[in-house]
């Protein structure tokens, strides 16, 4: 059997008759407050470092296009991609490698996209990427949905 709490006593006069009601605390307590902050802000030292816009993100981006870990789960991407393939050619096999080799160059192409619409973010004092950096890094690239990546 599940324990349940008590309902609250209720206040009776008999009980509130000798206590007086409660205030607000005085305002002379706060400066007191705020000294013993600025003083233990100072043993404490300066705080977190405070990085410019977009630092962080550069650094995280760099680490996941340096690094050998894939960032999407691999069933996923698969059943995706299979998916697709067996949309476009009837009874398609794919090998397992092929289908590595394609989210590893996915995931190559993606964080390069990102790392460049976010340097176009920053360079217009943003910290979000938006849909025109997007647009502006598929210019600057000369990137259409058509033809291979990089070339005209």
């Amino acid at each position: 059997m599940a324990r349940t709490k008590p309902p609250p006593k209720k206040a009776t006069a008999a009980r509130t008759a000798g206590k007086q009601p409660r205030t607000a605390p005085s305002k002379k307590a706060e400066p007191k407050k705020k000294a013993q902050k600025a003083k233990m802000q100072k043993l404490k030292g300066q705080g977190r470092y405070k990085y410019r816009a977009g630092t962080r993100t550069d650094r995280d981006l760099r680490k996941y296009l340096i690094g050998e870990e894939l960032l999407i789960p691999k069933l996923p991407f698969q059943r995706v991609v299979r998916e697709l393939a067996e949309k476009e050619m009837a009874g398609v096999r794919l090998q397992s490698s092929a289908i590595g080799a394609l989210q590893w160059a996915v995931e190559a192409f993606s964080v390069d996209m990102f790392t460049r619409a976010n340097g176009a973010a920053i360079h217009a004092r943003r910290l979000t990427i938006q849909q025109k950096d997007i647009w502006l890094w598929k210019k600057m690239t000369n990137f259409d949905g058509k033809t291979k990546y990089g070339i005209m």
